[in-house]
């Protein structure tokens, strides 16, 4: 009965139609990405959910006795040296499988269910960083993943990223999906995203960088710099590619969000596990946890313009800090930078304009 009086008072809020709208659909969607909720509580015998047919490993959703959700792998070998690593919200069990005396079932129990978007994250983290593995190497990809997020769930951290860092790292993301992957192939483009470990520009190739940024339509044609560092390499060439997004509209084709290019990504990977992997660990590094919270946050992509910033590009180096000045901020203006666009080749591809 207190579970219903809460959600009938959260239904009494009084919204206009439109905002009252947009919640339910929120709520709609989490429930439709909620696996566990049509899994009956272990009770005389477990009730469970195949994750995925086609994989490799028998992973299910599952409830505990509590109606705790539950994810297990079955079948696997777990060696007695192994250790597990203890997730802040997770308590981890290790059964003798019934299929055999090598073969273990790891079962994940989430504390507490309101959690469960960030525990569906990191379970699906687990899914696919074992999608090519066998029943006797998956422990070492899953204690690998469980390290990283024990790390990334000490931290403090936002719930979710600031609109701010939800343009940027759309506008990393369109570099990698549009130019990098087409030129490079999908594999090699992470490799080159190199921003979330904390260098300077967000990607280094060969030898050239990129500085990456992202602006709206409905702004001033700017962009801002948060570091002299920013635009000085040591590099031949260093280029400015910017994004301008515009406000996308749902169920339109030229509409993209981040969960939508992070899931095109995360499939151009499938084949390359490492990758893969990398590609988790440099969205954890961001602040990036997958969740339906992000939907609304959807963007058109209007243009991208490509900037060669050498001798008389509008810039603060290294070199032209007096001393004791340690940090700096300033904006550029678009508009007078039109002499340093490049049209050389992929980097320099305009095909939005």
């Amino acid at each position: 009965m207190e579970g219903q009086s809460t959600l009938f008072h959260m239904w009494s809020i009084p919204y206009g139609p439109r905002r009252r709208k947009a919640v339910m659909t929120k709520m709609n969607i989490q429930m439709m990405n909620n696996p566990w909720i049509n899994i009956l509580p272990a009770s005389e015998r477990i009730y469970s959910l195949r994750v995925n047919a086609e994989h490799p490993l028998d992973w299910f959703w599952s409830q505990d006795h509590s109606g705790r959700h539950v994810i297990f792998c079955d079948q696997i070998e777990i060696p007695v040296e192994i250790r597990l690593p203890e997730v802040m919200g997770l308590e981890n069990f290790v059964f003798q499988s019934s299929y055999g005396t090598k073969l273990k079932q790891l079962m994940l129990v989430l504390r507490d269910n309101a959690n469960w978007e960030l525990f569906y994250s990191l379970c699906m983290d687990l899914v696919r960083a074992t999608g090519s593995a066998n029943r006797s190497n998956a422990i070492r990809a899953i204690v690998r993943r469980l390290q990283k997020w024990q790390a990334f769930l000490k931290k403090d951290r936002q719930d979710m990223l600031s609109k701010e860092q939800i343009k940027g790292l759309l506008g990393e993301l369109v570099f990698i999906e549009q130019h990098l992957a087409k030129k490079y192939g999908y594999a090699n483009a992470i490799q080159f995203w190199t921003g979330p470990t904390g260098t300077p520009q967000d990607f280094c190739l060969e030898d050239m960088v990129v500085e990456v940024k992202t602006q709206l339509s409905s702004t001033k044609p700017e962009v801002h710099i948060s570091s002299a560092e920013q635009l000085s390499c040591q590099a031949n060439h260093l280029y400015l590619f910017v994004a301008t997004l515009g406000k996308g509209i749902d169920d339109s084709p030229s509409t993209v969000s981040l969960r939508s290019i992070i899931s095109i990504i995360q499939d151009g990977l499938l084949p390359f596990p490492e990758e893969l992997e990398l590609f988790q660990d440099l969205l954890l590094a961001t602040g990036y946890v997958d969740s339906s919270s992000y939907d609304p946050c959807m963007y058109t992509l209007i243009r991208t313009a490509t900037y060669e910033v050498k001798d008389g590009f509008p810039r603060i180096t290294v070199d032209d800090l007096p001393a004791g000045i340690l940090k700096l901020n300033y904006s550029i203006s678009l508009a007078t930078c039109d002499h340093y666009k490049s049209c050389d080749g992929w980097i320099g591809d305009n095909t939005h304009d």
